[in-house]
């Protein structure tokens, strides 16, 4: 049997995949620093892809889709001697 991860959120997991409070959370939905989510039902579910992007932005790194965190800024892999 073939296991999906599970792509979209329900608030309370959308914040502990951020890092942060669900109150935080809210915050930062409220401030645009992350997405507001889509509404589904009577539910609003966040997409960790654009999460993961958001938290990029926050953190520095996006536009730099080449770094990874096995490659250093030289785009030389870390495990290479």
């Amino acid at each position: 049997m073939r296991v999906y991860p599970v792509r979209l959120l329900k608030r309370e997991k959308a914040a502990e995949f951020c890092g942060v409070s669900p109150t935080t959370f809210d915050a930062w939905v409220l401030s645009g620093r992350v997405p507001e989510g889509h509404k589904a039902g009577g539910n609003r579910l966040w997409d960790i892809w654009g999460l993961d992007a958001a938290i990029d932005r926050l953190i520095g790194l996006a536009g730099n889709e080449n770094l990874r965190d096995s490659e250093d800024v030289s785009g030389q892999s870390v495990w290479d001697g």
